[in-house]
């Protein structure tokens, strides 16, 4: 006997159920496990260590001067601090201004003509500095004058900590963008306290240069994703940063563009679960269960998503005009209930930007997984989004 459409919906929405907020009450529950020492030589105090900072620009001319500026203005670690600029061949003054800060500054390095987009930039960097521990920031990224002091106090903390991640806050984003970051924010937040945030670092990352000691592997596209997951296959620990705020300048304004760069970077990201998935065993046990609890959200949630809303149209088809009716309003009267409830405690309404956001992300995902096999991508991305400067950087 075929099974009636009220119980399939309700199996893939118990499914849905048990993805996310499964996964939300179980990170609040979960104890922190512990994890076995890294595998890797450790150095005698991340805080006092030198720093090498790498920064891959390309056509940069309205971020570059800012970023720079960011950089010199950061608290320097005791052990010194040096910033490798890596261009991947400029042709619009990039170049220029930044000669003249490193005139102006011994501390800055340029190495000029890298082309091949952030990866090859990256690796190029990686060869020339020395430092035990390595900081990517991007140009259109602030990061706080507290950032690498903070970054390093963290990894300070236990001696098997690889890599540490901040949080980021998108400028002038789309409401979607901002809300997603919010969320993903608080989820690498929750992780590491457990014991490891194991799939991600964030686009400004702090990481042991002997994660990599040849560089990055070939294929990669996400150069955050690989390092998280590099120092979970070392039987290290990826910390978080939860004070180091750092605000990117440019981000997806229109939906459209949002859905373009959510499609470019979970296709990078399952692409680092394939690569990693046979290494599984060296994790440590709280990074291993968050990389297959996430794995699980990248493949079975867009198939949940498209099952319960399949055999919801099904079984509203079949019920009538009526009841669709009825069940848009009583739909919109919940969404309608938590933003006045939120409103009234001071709070973001959450429901309908987490159902919005919900259905976003299941698109995203139901693309990646149906073009994967096909799809060519390297990490020379197109920049996305409007460039929103902040107001101090503005007005120079």
């Amino acid at each position: 006997m075929p099974l009636q459409p009220p119980i399939v919906f309700a199996l893939f929405v118990a499914v849905l159920l048990a993805l996310v907020p499964g996964y939300l009450l179980w990170l609040r529950v979960a104890r922190s496990s512990r994890t076995s020492p890294g595998v890797l030589p450790s150095p005698s105090s991340p805080v006092r260590s030198r720093v090498s900072v790498l920064v891959p620009v390309r056509d940069e001319i309205s971020l570059i001067e800012g970023k720079l500026r960011n950089l010199l203005g950061l608290l320097e670690p005791p052990g010194g601090l040096d910033v490798w600029i890596v261009d991947g061949g400029s042709t619009d003054g990039t170049l220029e201004i930044i000669d003249r800060f490193c005139a102006a500054d011994a501390r800055l390095r340029l190495l000029r003509d890298v082309p091949g987009g952030k990866i090859v930039q990256l690796d190029a960097a990686l060869a020339c500095c020395d430092a035990p521990w390595v900081v990517v920031t991007d140009a259109d990224a602030r990061m706080p004058r507290h950032a690498i002091v903070e970054m390093l106090a963290v990894a300070d903390e236990a001696p098997d900590v690889g890599a540490v991640g901040a949080p980021v806050e998108p400028h002038g984003a789309h409401a979607l963008d901002r809300f997603h970051w919010q969320a993903l924010n608080a989820a690498r937040a929750a992780e590491a306290r457990l014991g490891s945030a194991a799939l991600v670092t964030g686009p400004c990352y702090l990481f042991r240069r002997d994660l990599l000691p040849r560089g990055f592997a070939s294929g990669v596209i996400a150069d955050d994703v690989h390092v998280a997951m590099t120092a979970a296959a070392c039987g290290m620990r990826v910390a978080f940063a939860e004070r180091v705020v750092v605000t990117e300048l440019r981000s997806p304004s229109n939906l459209h563009e949002l859905f373009s760069h959510k499609v470019r970077k979970a296709d990078a990201y399952l692409r680092e679960v394939v690569r990693f998935l046979p290494l599984l065993g060296r994790f440590p046990v709280p990074a291993r269960t968050v990389f297959l609890w996430r794995a699980a959200q990248m493949v079975l949630f867009p198939v949940a998503a498209i099952g319960a809303i399949v055999s919801a149209a099904v079984m509203l088809a079949s019920a009538g005009a009526a009841t669709v009716g009825a069940t848009v309003v009583a739909g919109a009267a919940v969404c309608g209930a938590e933003a006045v409830a939120s409103a009234a405690a001071g709070r973001t309404p959450r429901l309908a930007p987490a159902a919005a956001l919900a259905l976003m992300l299941a698109a995203v995902l139901t693309a990646v997984l149906l073009t994967m096999p096909f799809a060519r991508r390297s990490a020379r991305y197109p920049k996305v989004g409007a460039l929103a400067p902040l107001p101090e950087e503005a007005r120079r």
